[in-house]
C-alpha cells in the first residue's frame, strides 16, 4: 500500500476552535447565524455563502 498524500493528526478541541469557532459566536448571533443553523453547517448539510 502507497500513501499518496500526508496525513495530519488534529486534536479534537483545536479543529472546532479554528474551523467552527465564529460559527457558535455572539458575532454569528448578530448576523441572524442561529445554533440550528449553526449545526447544520456543522454537519455538513448547509454551506454558508459570504457575501
Amino acid at each position: 500500500m502507497v500513501q499518496h498524500s500526508s496525513t495530519h493528526l488534529v486534536k479534537n478541541n483545536s479543529l472546532i476552535e479554528i474551523g467552527l469557532g465564529d460559527l457558535y459566536s455572539e458575532k454569528a448571533l448578530a448576523n441572524e447565524v442561529t445554533t440550528e443553523k449553526a449545526d447544520l453547517v456543522a454537519d455538513g448539510k448547509v454551506k454558508l455563502a459570504k457575501v
